[in-house]
């Protein structure tokens, strides 16, 4: 008996490629160098974000073609943002268990680094305090996991919506 496929099924397989990718990409762009928290706006930082995107909306859209070539050819509107939405979620979960294995022991720093490109010499002593009381909650570990987890999700229904609207046959 063959195994019907299922967005979730779909959703599971290549949310992992697209983890893993991401680890992958987030491993290297750490320590080559590329991705430096003290310059977002460099060259380097935003060659690693359209990496990011090419690689997100590529696996999905092969993770929508996928189904839809397992589907009798078939893909409806909400099938393609289905497979991407489980694509996202497996992908955050991946990525969420990586960022926090990365922020705490792999680059502890990133807080600090991102702390050092705010300029809070022209703060008073309480607003400087309490934007390093905010940056330092979002910049801990437990939030940028969290923070991964939801943006994942949210990408993967924008690239859902843009592969879906290319893709579906019904």
């Amino acid at each position: 008996m063959e195994d019907h496929i299922t967005p979730l099924k779909t959703g599971i397989r290549y949310g992992g490629f697209l983890g893993l990718a991401m680890i992958v990409l987030t491993l290297v762009a750490h320590y080559t160098g590329w991705q430096d928290f003290k310059d977002l706006d460099s060259t380097s930082s935003i060659i690693v974000e359209v990496v990011t995107h090419i690689l997100g909306l590529g696996i999905t859209i092969m993770g929508i073609l996928y189904y839809r070539s397992n589907n009798e050819g078939l893909l409806t509107f909400g099938e393609g943002i289905s497979v991407s939405l489980f694509i996202g979620l497996f992908a955050g979960v991946i990525g969420a268990i990586f960022m926090y294995i990365f922020a705490s022991y792999i680059a502890p720093d990133i807080g600090e680094a991102v702390l050092s490109t705010i300029d809070i010499d022209e703060m008073s002593e309480d607003e400087a305090e309490a934007v390093e009381q905010v940056m330092g909650f979002a910049t801990s570990p437990v939030f940028l996991a969290f923070s991964q987890l939801i943006g994942s999700i949210l990408l993967g229904l924008i690239y859902g919506l843009i592969g879906s609207l290319i893709l579906k046959k019904g």
